[in-house]
């Protein structure tokens, strides 16, 4: 199957999604929604990755890059707070869009499937990675290597 849904207790805390995600066959990841010059990014990372911001604002050209607030991640993605996700990007904005990339963190194999919340925290998706990709695209956002 392309992806499956398990539905779990609402998960409060990153220590809870890690004990949670050894129980899934997909990566688990984090999402990050920043917001640069003019522009946001929305990082897939591995649960696991550091993600240094100055070495990417610098990688990025960007002058300045911060974190999203709450407010701003419902406002542009619908996403409540603790379930950041891309399928936040059904509710981006077409003016949005050409503002927006998608950062997924490197290298992720080519076969693999990775573990999304669907707009709540006691549900996590495990989506193929070229499912992910697809449907990045068709919501006409760019992606680049984290």
């Amino acid at each position: 199957a392309p992806h499956h849904t398990k539905y779990h207790r609402a998960l409060e805390n990153a220590d809870q999604a890690r004990e949670l995600m050894l129980t899934l066959d997909g990566l688990p990841t984090k999402t990050l929604l920043l917001r640069g010059d003019g522009k946001w990014f929305v990082v897939v990372a591995h649960a696991d990755t550091s993600v240094d911001m100055k070495v990417l604002r610098k990688r990025l050209q960007q002058k300045k890059l911060r974190f999203a607030s709450g407010d701003e991640a419902g406002q542009l993605l619908a996403c409540p707070r603790g379930a950041t996700s891309v399928f936040g990007l059904l509710h981006l904005p077409a003016e949005q869009r050409p503002n927006t990339t998608v950062l997924l963190d490197s290298p992720l194999p080519a076969d693999c499937a990775l573990c999304f919340h669907p707009f709540r925290t006691d549900a996590t998706c495990v989506v193929a990675l070229k499912h992910v990709l697809a449907f990045v695209e068709h919501c006409g956002v760019h992606t680049a290597p984290l």
